[in-house]
């Protein structure tokens, strides 16, 4: 099953750089891409892995039919990273994207990357981890992958950022006055049992 996914990764990867081409580079770093699908804001660090990621939405890696989004919902996206997820979950209609990133580069990317949903309400930014308590930790990031920056898991290459705050799920749902939650997607790189117990309730 993982041979099979790769491979249909590797075949999307390559049909989306065909048909994706350079726009230009801020003075911060930033490039701006244009994709078959929208156009995106990456670190220039981050290129390389930046098509990976959109294949492997391409491969519905975050459910399909009643696993996935569906019109209407209120979406969490624990982490948002280049906010390539919650895209789609937008594609699919949902009504709310609140998006965790602790990341401070990815929070700016996801601010201009959603100016317009941010501003019509539709993307929420919670520039905050997920965890089991209000804290700061510290965030380990990996220099040519921003979607690989971890809180738990001690890979040789990651570099220490500084320590950042993390928050609950259900503290974040109280204080938004989200009436319900309909679709949450985990990608946490190791803090998955705290980001859960950290849900309980809106889970429950």
């Amino acid at each position: 099953m993982h041979h099979e996914f790769l491979k249909r990764t590797l075949v999307f990867r390559d049909q989306i750089l065909q048909a994706t081409a350079f726009i230009h580079e801020d003075p911060k770093g930033y490039e701006l891409w244009q994709t078959p699908k929208r156009r995106c804001c990456v670190p220039a660090k981050s290129r390389y892995m930046f098509p990976f990621n959109l294949a492997a939405q391409e491969c519905k890696i975050c459910g399909t039919g009643e696993f996935g989004p569906q019109s209407g919902d209120i979406a969490l996206d624990c982490s948002a990273n280049m906010g390539v997820t919650d895209h789609e979950e937008l594609l699919a209609g949902t009504a709310k994207v609140v998006a965790f990133e602790p990341a401070p580069e990815n929070v700016e990317r996801l601010r201009r990357a959603f100016a317009e949903e941010i501003a019509l309400g539709r993307v929420i930014i919670i520039p905050k981890g997920v965890w089991d308590k209000d804290d700061f930790l510290m965030l380990r990031v990996d220099p040519i992958n921003s979607a690989a920056n971890t809180f738990i898991l001690n890979v040789e290459g990651k570099v220490g950022a500084g320590k950042v705050p993390v928050t609950t799920i259900d503290k974040v749902v109280l204080d938004l006055g989200l009436e319900r939650v309909d679709y949450i997607k985990f990608d946490v790189e190791g803090a998955e049992l705290f980001a859960l117990e950290g849900a309980r309730e809106t889970i429950t």
